[in-house]
């Protein structure tokens, strides 16, 4: 099988699924979503790239699982998602691995189809951000506890910030937006840190808050 005849079939259909306006962007914005998947979950064949684990089933009988797993990078519209591409996660090593080679390719072969890449907190690295920088890129993913630097100077800044206030049905968002900078080594640009907290209200009474 061919990958790169295959690619470029996939660039083809996106042309001509732009072009014809079957995909929207997003409030304005083309956004491409990329993210770990995994697929073909086994106990009894194997490939030279399938990826293995051990699991403790019933009555504490261990068995061996394989599995595929690959990256994939998502073109997200308000009606239509598009898979750009994909990238195979090999035995070995791990999604970031995996990500930066999807993550270059789709650079390279869609320079404008995207503005801003989203991600999980695994996303969170210098060389992902580096990289979609040197593409004129902006990244978004999930600020964990794990970056305690950053996080923890994000944090103080909220506290001198008042946040703007949205309501959306019966969800209350506030939403606290600042820059921050000299916090993260490797990276040294500024960053734009977001902290959102919803209250989700019910029958009259708040059911709790979540805070990204």
């Amino acid at each position: 099988m061919n990958l790169e005849e295959i690619r470029n079939i996939g660039i083809e259909i996106y042309l001509k699924a732009r072009k014809s306006k079957m995909l929207a962007s997003c409030y304005g914005m083309w956004v491409g979503i990329v993210d770990a998947h995994e697929q073909i979950t086994t106990p009894y064949c194997r490939c030279p790239y399938c990826r293995s684990r051990t699991i403790t089933k019933k009555g504490g009988v261990k068995e061996v699982q394989y599995y595929h797993e690959f990256t994939a990078f998502i073109l997200a519209g308000p009606k239509i998602s598009f898979i750009l591409d994909l990238e195979p996660i090999l035995p070995g090593e791990g999604e970031i691995s995996s990500s930066y080679r999807l993550l270059s390719r789709v650079c390279k072969n869609y320079p404008k189809a995207f503005s801003i890449v989203i991600g999980d907190g695994l996303y969170l690295k210098e060389t992902v951000f580096n990289l979609l920088k040197r593409h004129h890129k902006h990244t978004i993913a999930v600020l964990k506890e794990e970056r305690r630097q950053l996080f923890e100077e994000a944090n103080k800044l909220s506290l001198l910030v008042e946040p703007k206030v949205y309501k959306v049905k019966k969800t209350t968002y506030r939403v606290w937006k600042h820059w921050v900078s000299g916090c993260w080594d490797g990276y040294l640009k500024r960053c734009n840190r977001n902290s959102i907290r919803g209250n989700y209200q019910k029958k009259g009474s708040f059911k709790g808050r979540q805070e990204f």
